[in-house]
């Protein structure tokens, strides 16, 4: 994919989560209506207000569940289809910002001191691959699905080959911090 293409699916996902924290015009109220929750007429609403106030349709049904969560992580669990049904994607996109950050080398180190051969001419796949490894018990198990999908499409720009017979490729902690530093920043400073 092209550089061009995957900035522009970047966009899009924060466009999309944006329109969701934020709201739009299809889920819009008048400002006439929400003055009569004792807010002054003709002002904004606050952002605690647009999220009580049950204009956030975005998980009204399992299939916008399965939509949100299929463009926004990796995927959905049945377990999160029930659960999120009927609540606020706001609310889920709020607390998907303050989950804590999985990172990569804490496992990758685990995995090196299980599988990291001494012997120059050895090879060790669960070594050299235990970037891959960690990335996907992330993607698979974190509950930071929303961050480590975002930590995944800036790498799909700013990307970082560990392909065999790169000098990187014999140092999966190399890769592993990098990716961290992606996975740290995924939602900005």
């Amino acid at each position: 994919m092209s550089l061009n293409k995957t900035f522009y699916r970047s966009l899009c996902y924060l466009c999309l989560l944006s329109a969701l924290v934020f709201g739009s015009k299809a889920n819009s109220v008048p400002i006439s209506k929400l003055s009569a929750q004792g807010q002054e007429k003709n002002s904004l609403p606050s952002s605690e207000q647009l999220i009580t106030s049950n204009l956030d349709n975005g998980f009204s049904s399992p299939d916008k569940v399965v939509r949100l969560l299929q463009q926004a992580t990796f995927g959905a669990k049945p377990s999160q289809i029930q659960a999120l049904t009927g609540t606020s994607a706001s609310s889920w996109f709020k607390a998907q910002l303050k989950q804590p950050a999985n990172l990569l080398l804490p496992k990758v180190i685990s995995l090196g001191q299980k599988y990291r051969v001494d012997d120059e001419n050895a090879y060790s796949p669960f070594y050299l691959e235990s970037t891959s490894i960690a990335f996907w018990q992330n993607t698979i198990t974190g509950e930071d699905q929303l961050r480590q999908r975002m930590a995944f499409a800036l790498s799909q720009i700013l990307v970082v080959s560990n392909a065999a017979g790169d000098e990187i490729s014999e140092h999966p902690e190399m890769v592993a911090s990098y990716q961290d530093i992606l996975i740290k920043g995924a939602f900005g400073n």
